[in-house]
């Protein structure tokens, strides 16, 4: 059975621990997600640019300067 009466402050202190430590291990592994993508992102974006500038290039190419 659950005590229905407020919460001690050291169980309070424990769920505010609890949920910072949880909190942490979110943004480390937000982190190690991030570096380990970030190179393929970088080439997929640069690759990606160089179309777009292919593409504007050959366009401005056809209409004429």
């Amino acid at each position: 059975m659950r005590p229905t009466g407020p919460r001690s402050l050291l169980d309070s202190l424990f769920g505010l621990c609890f949920g910072l430590l949880l909190a942490a291990i979110a943004v480390h592994v937000a982190v190690k997600l991030i570096e380990a993508v970030w190179p393929m992102l970088l080439v997929i974006l640069t690759i990606g640019l160089l179309v777009a500038a292919g593409v504007v290039l050959l366009r401005r190419r056809e209409r004429g300067w």
